[in-house]
């Protein structure tokens, strides 16, 4: 099929409809309706238009009209007003009154963002012109600006939409990625690769969030020219602050929240620094690898755990359970604090075995003739270790709950 020009177009999205109560709708309906040059000239698909259609501006003729998405409820793909995106009219732009948004239009690498791309500086004449003036406004009034033709204010669209009223404006690091990867990228620094090695059965998947986190894997933050945060795409033009060639590449030891499932994920140890810390690096066995500073397992029934090696590291480690089992053949648990709560008792297993410890060393007191039963009244009194037993019973008792 030849696909003629009319048919994929280029607009910009002014408003996304993201929600179908009837206060949105009504709030769309007033925004545009009453403005000639905005107005919606298919408004009678308002109603019935799907989540995450848009309110888009053709460019020629000029006209605003609703886009449903062209993708299915499966796959929503992020928008956010002030972006272009591709256009799809199965009939061409103006045979009727449908039409569908594709995607956002990529541009520029100096430009290109997850988190908001402003297409429209692609657009100035002198953008890649890279003997620029000495004048820092000049520089970033061209290179981090977010006007430009299409709209009579972009900044209005950035800062006065309901679309952009839910979107949070931060810097976020482009993840890398290799030709034959899979990579799904959200606009809030999460990212899901499906990725591998350099040798076969190396298949992995990894999911993060929280990239970039030091200087090493990320750009440096700068803001629009109304005070919008985003990261500092275009060093090498303005020639303000400078580039990463290990943008958005995954740090196993930084990044805030990892998950790694993979037959061999022992080529990650390639990103590793030198000096990595005590950080247990992965072999070739399959992995399932999770991250993150807090990690919880919430079951409604039951948690089964099944292994032969059972390996535990932990500073303060803590087990609250009415009926917990580890299946084992070896089982290691290091921290220095660890506590066992049942329905019973209360245990600091530190406390534990200091006390069992001189338990033992006061019965062998006992055998060894160290201690002995002090004659009473009786032929025997009681042993002269009998008070040091005592108060550790009273120690074990006291770890009741």
């Amino acid at each position: 099929m030849i696909f003629n020009k009319r048919e994929i177009v280029s607009c910009i999205a002014i408003e996304t409809i993201s929600k179908k109560d009837n206060a949105s709708i009504e709030n769309v309906l007033k925004r545009f309706a009453s403005n000639g040059n905005l107005r919606i000239f298919n408004s009678r698909y308002l109603q019935k238009c799907p989540a995450n259609s848009i309110v888009a501006k053709i460019q020629s003729p000029s006209k605003c009209m609703i886009l449903y998405p062209f993708f299915s409820s499966h796959m929503s793909l992020p928008i956010k007003p002030g972006e272009h995106v591709w256009a799809f009219f199965p009939d061409g732009l103006g045979s009727n009154d449908i039409g569908y948004w594709m995607t956002r239009r990529s541009t520029d690498d100096f430009i290109e963002d997850p988190n908001f791309t402003h297409n429209a500086r692609s657009l100035y004449k002198a953008y890649n012109n890279t003997l620029i003036t000495n004048d820092k406004d000049n520089d970033k009034g061209m290179y981090y600006s977010v006007e430009g033709r299409g709209v009579s204010s972009y900044e209005s669209l950035l800062l006065n939409t309901e679309g952009n009223s839910k979107h949070v404006f931060e810097s976020v690091q482009r993840t890398q990625k290799k030709p034959s990867d899979l990579l799904f990228q959200g606009s809030n620094n999460t990212q899901l690769v499906f990725t591998c090695g350099n040798e076969k059965e190396t298949g992995t998947i990894i999911m993060t969030s929280g990239r970039g986190k030091t200087s090493e894997t990320s750009l440096e933050k700068t803001s629009s020219n109304i005070g919008l945060e985003e990261s500092n795409k275009a060093s090498r033009l303005s020639k303000i602050g400078s580039d990463n060639a290990s943008e958005g590449n995954i740090d196993i030891l930084n990044d805030r929240a990892i998950l790694i499932l993979s037959e061999n994920p022992s080529f990650i140890n390639e990103s590793l620094p030198e000096d990595s810390g005590d950080f247990k690096e992965l072999d070739e066995m399959s992995h399932f690898f999770a991250k993150a500073d807090i990690i919880r397992s919430n079951a409604n029934n039951e948690i089964h755990q099944e292994c032969q090696d059972y390996f535990l590291k932990s500073e303060n480690g803590t087990i609250e359970s009415s009926d917990f089992s580890i299946n084992a053949e070896n089982l290691v648990a290091e921290t220095s604090t660890f506590n066992v709560s049942t329905n019973g008792w209360n245990v600091d297993m530190q406390t534990l075995f200091d006390i069992i410890e001189e338990l033992i060393s006061q019965l062998n007191n006992l055998t060894s003739g160290a201690a002995v039963f002090a004659t009473g009244v009786g032929p025997t009194g009681p042993a002269t270790n009998a008070t040091q037993l005592a108060s550790l019973l009273s120690k074990i008792s006291a770890m009741k709950g």
